[in-house]
């Protein structure tokens, strides 16, 4: 006979954390047993004896309680102070006994009896079979595991999912220092004045996202199949508006480097008009130290050319390195997206399957 987890593994695939399978199994048994009509119960009961202090039933499910064969009444335990009051109306007699349940303890009275329970199975994930459990209903543990098993995939998923959903920082070049040219006013009459410089810059400030899976896990480890589905269908609708920002932000940084990449070329003409300007300026003039001056500073306007073609150059790397790293989020959260749909489509149909195992019970 295979066992629990082999047969939640041919529903849901590979289940690594064993531990959590356990606990989903237990929790399903659990489950099935506070729901079944007690005739369905009666072969798998144990006699609980209470002294007169009380007996511990936190992992039972009581199903009824006596006092020498005869049959207790259940009353609140707000009434046990009068249940031995013999002058109370709600005093319980030898021949009429009553119990009930007070901080985790069953008590009947008057002074001691037997309370009938059927205690919680504990399933590990390695176990064919539970002992004391109607054998039939097996399946139903294991439907209840399925759910929680797919609810705790699409957990790991999201999560997983997160932890690369950060977007990778690039440092920014670092634009040219604007020049600085002094012309004599000798040669200022020759070449009027200087008129390049560039301070246009390119910043790239991704979307944050919003979205947290504490409530998950907290509904997960309560057993809350309802609200962490909720949770779960919440992060998803938070993870398509991220997508969305994301391409936002993106095309906002292309349209700004569209911007960058103009204003860069009409630096650069100027760069080149004025080191034209200054180099004829030196052909005309017979002053050789005007000439120098001319060609020195047509030098210098060529470096500052060269490192705003560096920079624009270093500046299309940035903003190549932006799109590729923008791309490969948004494809993950698509991908994510995709997956988590398909996980949602199998969990709706294990509970879909569940819950018409219940109503054949």
């Amino acid at each position: 006979m295979s066992t629990f987890q082999v047969r939640v593994e041919d529903k849901i695939g590979t289940v690594s954390d064993t531990a959590a399978l356990s606990d989903f199994l237990t929790a399903g048994a659990k489950f099935i047993v506070n729901i079944l009509p007690p005739e369905r119960l009666e072969k798998f009961t144990t006699d609980l004896a209470d002294a007169g202090s009380g007996v511990s039933v936190t992992t039972s499910r009581v199903l009824r309680a006596h006092k020498s064969s005869y049959r207790a009444r259940r009353i609140d335990a707000g009434l046990a102070a009068q249940a031995i009051n013999s002058s109370s109306i709600y005093y319980a007699g030898s021949t009429d006994p009553v119990w009930y349940i007070a901080n985790g303890l069953a008590f009947v009275k008057p002074t001691s009896g037997t309370v009938v329970a059927m205690a919680y199975p504990t399933v590990a994930f390695g176990d064919s079979t539970i002992a004391a459990f109607p054998v039939d209903l097996d399946e139903g543990v294991v439907l209840y595991a399925c759910i929680h098993g797919r609810l705790r995939q699409m957990s790991d998923l999201t999560i997983t999912t997160l932890g690369g959903l950060s977007i990778s920082t690039f440092v920014k070049p670092v634009a040219p220092s604007a020049p600085s040219f002094t012309y004599t006013d000798a040669l200022s009459s020759v070449v009027g004045s200087a008129s390049v410089s560039f301070s246009d810059t390119l910043d790239y400030t991704p979307p944050v996202f919003s979205g947290s899976y504490t409530s998950v896990d907290t509904a997960l480890g309560n057993q809350d199949i309802e609200l962490s589905n909720a949770h779960l269908s919440k992060v998803n609708t938070q993870l398509d508006q991220y997508q969305k920002d994301l391409l936002v932000t993106l095309n906002e940084f292309n349209a700004d480097k569209e911007e960058f990449n103009a204003t860069l070329q009409v630096a650069l003409a100027d760069a080149q008009m004025e080191q034209q300007a200054l180099l004829t300026a030196s052909q005309l003039t017979t002053d050789v130290n005007k000439q120098n001056e001319a060609q020195e500073l047509a030098r210098q306007v060529q470096e500052y050319s060269a490192s705003l073609q560096k920079y624009g150059q270093e500046m299309s790397g940035y903003a190549q390195d932006v799109n590729q790293e923008t791309s490969r989020v948004s494809t993950r959260v698509s991908q994510y997206n995709a997956q988590f749909q398909q996980l949602a489509l199998g969990l709706e149909a294990f509970r879909q399957e569940f819950n018409n195992y219940l109503k054949a019970i």
